[in-house]
């Protein structure tokens, strides 16, 4: 890029000698902008996305650097090249997620396969249409502004696109992660808890713009959105660290489809996200009215929440959903499930103390532990669970926990030592961990 003349800390530059920084520093992005015109939409590649993507947020960051977001003159300007940016990114997320879709191993009806691929191509078209809109009003944008638009478009890759279904044999040289099938059966037990999460998101699909806008308002606004991005990312990314490789994974089909379902869903999700975000920002975050107003004229935002929640949640679910016969076979395949059975003391109770160290051993080795009294079961990871369970069992003195060896020898320990209600610090050191 060549020398700038100013720079924005160094005071104020004028809008037209702004323009003109912008004539140099925008080629590329332009040259870019010119060669995707001149393809079909149809021919658009993830690298293409990739590129445009890279190409926007260098000029955001421009744009931004130079406050332009505050500027009458610029500001829809900046807010376009944002747009592109958001796009470009959530298109490359579906090409990834359908070229890779082979290999993940998903299980699901041939219809649901085929509704999946019909309603993926229907949301490739509406980012191919809304970046499309976006390139014209950017390009019409740029000359009201006075900045200078080549006519050459950038040249285009040699190289190709495909997806390869074939990968190198698993045999690197690697010693069994410690514990490797108590790891297993930690994010199983992680999967489990995330399904039934996500199951409170399953429904049918809405079809009424303003139940639409209802239901993203009070159960899938951006911050849900992204805490279910979050929760099914480090389910991937526990399995990617403890589990792909192992000589185990290479034995246990079921695990690599749990890992194929959970990696559609997060791709679904990461798309949801990108396009819930670009609803709340255009609807609550930009600044100026008149942006918002051109911008609803580009893009339709009930489509916009049409594809984040019909498309991208409603399969998410459906593909997590799916998922966990595979999650329940590797369980049980890897947990080594025992059962304890424990006293109450008489001169003791179950009150919310004793229920939080519980809660707290179970959770520490995040494998599935369940409780039992006088009948009535629920997760000994749930404080709010097994409160609710000794409150409606006040006068049972017997438990009964099932689950692996290792957090039962804990809360063996816990009821040996009176709940640790003489005291944390004259708890067994095997339970140091319950003091801090």
């Amino acid at each position: 890029m060549p020398k700038q003349t100013k720079h924005p800390e160094e005071g104020i530059i004028q809008e037209t000698e702004f323009a003109s920084i912008l004539s140099s520093q925008a080629e590329g992005f332009l040259r870019f902008l010119n060669l995707l015109g001149q393809r079909d939409t149809r021919d658009w590649l993830k690298r293409h996305y990739n590129k445009l993507m890279d190409r926007a947020h260098e000029l955001e960051t421009l744009l931004d650097d130079y406050g332009a977001r505050n500027n009458r003159t610029f500001c829809f300007l900046g807010e376009l090249v944002a747009c592109v940016r958001g796009f470009s990114r959530t298109a490359d997320v579906v090409k990834h997620l359908t070229g890779r879709f082979s290999r993940y191993d998903v299980v699901v009806e041939e219809a649901v396969h085929r509704e999946f691929f019909t309603e993926t191509d229907r949301t490739i078209r509406f980012l191919n249409n809304a970046i499309l809109a976006l390139m014209k009003s950017l390009l019409a944008e740029f000359r009201a502004l006075g900045v200078r638009i080549p006519s050459e478009a950038q040249a285009d890759s040699t190289v190709g696109e495909g997806w390869f279904q074939e990968s190198l044999p698993y045999n690197i040289d690697e010693a069994e992660a410690q514990d490797e099938e108590t790891r297993i059966a930690e994010v199983a037990s992680h999967y489990l808890k995330a399904e039934k999460v996500l199951a409170d998101q399953s429904r049918q699909r809405i079809e009424d713009p303003r139940e639409l806008r209802s239901f993203v308002l009070e159960h899938f606004d951006e911050e849900r959105s992204r805490t279910l991005e979050a929760m099914v990312h480090s389910i991937q990314s526990k399995y990617d660290t403890y589990v792909k490789s192992t000589p185990l994974e290479s034995r246990t089909p079921a695990l690599r489809h749990m890992r194929g379902h959970a990696s559609a869903a997060l791709h679904l999700l990461e798309i949801g996200t990108e396009l819930i975000h670009f609803y709340v920002r255009h609807e609550n975050d930009v600044r100026s009215e008149q942006v918002r107003a051109r911008m609803a004229d580009l893009i339709n935002k009930d489509e916009v929440l049409d594809r984040a929640v019909n498309y991208a949640l409603h399969f998410a679910t459906r593909f997590f959903l799916a998922g966990r016969p595979f999650a329940d076979e590797a369980l049980a395949a890897f947990l080594h499930q025992q059962e304890l059975r424990v006293s109450i003391p008489e001169d003791g109770a179950l009150h919310a103390r004793p229920i939080s160290l519980i809660v707290k051993i179970v959770n520490r080795y995040e494998t599935h532990v369940e409780m039992e009294l006088d009948g009535e079961t629920c997760s000994a990871s749930s404080i709010m669970e097994l409160i609710m369970v000794a409150g409606n069992k006040p006068h049972a003195r017997e438990l009964i926990f099932r689950g692996d060896a290792h957090p039962l020898a804990d809360l063996a320990l816990l009821f040996e030592n009176g709940l640790g209600e003489n005291g944390l610090d004259r708890l067994p050191e095997a339970l140091r961990y319950l003091k801090q």
